[in-house]
C-alpha cells in the first residue's frame, strides 16, 4: 500500500512524503513527487496523524447504564435503579459499588467487548484499561480483562491496571481488599502492566499515607508501573522521603 503526498507533523509543514506500507510495516518514507506542483496541479497535500490513546477508561464500568440489551436479562443485570438523581461523587461511589454487586463474567465481557470496540471505531490503538479489585467483586473483573486483552491484541496494544478503588488501610474491608489484590497480583502479574489505588478514599490522613507507600512498594515488589494519579492528588503535602 501506498499512501501519497503526505505531511508529517514531526517533520514539519514544508515538505510532503509518500509512504509505502507493506504487511502492516512502514518500508520507506520518501519526499513526494506530488507536492513539488500541487499548487498547479491542486495536489493540496494531506494530513496524516498517530492513532489515539485511551490513557484512562475503566473496563467493568462502561455501559452499566446505558447498555444496548435488554435489562434484567441474565447477560446484562437490570442498573436502572442505580441511575444518577443528586450528581454527586458521593453518590457515584455509593451506586458503582452497588452495580459490583451485580457482575457476571458474561456481563463484564460483554460490556468490555463494547467498549474495546467502540474505541478501535474511533480510532484508539492503544489503551490503559483499569480494572478494580476488592471484597465484592474477588478477581472475577481481572480474569475477565485478561481474556478481553489477548481476545482483542490484535486491533489495539491494551495495559492492564489492576486497580483497588476501595479503603485498604480503614473500613472493616481494608485488610481483605489488600489479600484479593495481592492474590490477584501473585496469579496474574505476568498479564498485568500496571498497579494503582485511590488513597483518597481512606477514612483518615494515616491511612492515604499508608495505601501510597503500600502502593509505592507493591508496584516494586511486581515490577509493575505505578499509576500515581491520584497518589500525587489525594495528598499534597506528604513527604514521600526518597
Amino acid at each position: 500500500m501506498r499512501v501519497e503526498n503526505i505531511i508529517l507533523p514531526s517533520r514539519g509543514s514544508t515538505t510532503a512524503w509518500d509512504i509505502r506500507v507493506e504487511d502492516g510495516l512502514v518500508h520507506t518514507i520518501q519526499a513526494s513527487q506530488l507536492a513539488a506542483d500541487h499548487i498547479k496541479s491542486n495536489n493540496v497535500p494531506s494530513l496524516l496523524l498517530p492513532t489515539l490513546c485511551q490513557p484512562h477508561v475503566h473496563r467493568d464500568k462502561p455501559y452499566i447504564l446505558a447498555g444496548n440489551h435488554a435489562p434484567c436479562s441474565p447477560v446484562q443485570p437490570g442498573h436502572s435503579d442505580l441511575t444518577p438523581r443528586t450528581g454527586s461523587f458521593g453518590e457515584a461511589l455509593t451506586n458503582t459499588s452497588k452495580a459490583k454487586e451485580r457482575y457476571t463474567e458474561q456481563d463484564l465481557y460483554l460490556r468490555g467487548s463494547q467498549l474495546l470496540a467502540a474505541s478501535y471505531g474511533q480510532n484508539v490503538t492503544s489503551l490503559r484499561g483499569f480494572v478494580g479489585l476488592d471484597h465484592v467483586t474477588g478477581n472475577l473483573p481481572l480474569v475477565t480483562a485478561l481474556r478481553l486483552k489477548k481476545d482483542f491484541s490484535y486491533l489495539m496494544q491494551v495495559q492492564m491496571c489492576a486497580f483497588a478503588q476501595d479503603p485498604l488501610f480503614s473500613t472493616a474491608y481494608g485488610e481483605t481488599n489488600r489479600s484479593i489484590i495481592k492474590a490477584g497480583l501473585k496469579d496474574y502479574a505476568r498479564s498485568v502492566d500496571a498497579f494503582g489505588t485511590t488513597p483518597y478514599v481512606e477514612q483518615y490522613t494515616e491511612a492515604s499515607q499508608q495505601n501510597i507507600e503500600w502502593a509505592i512498594n507493591t508496584a516494586l515488589e511486581y515490577g509493575l508501573h505505578l499509576d500515581s494519579t491520584w497518589i500525587i492528588t489525594s495528598v499534597p503535602s506528604l513527604s514521600l522521603g526518597h
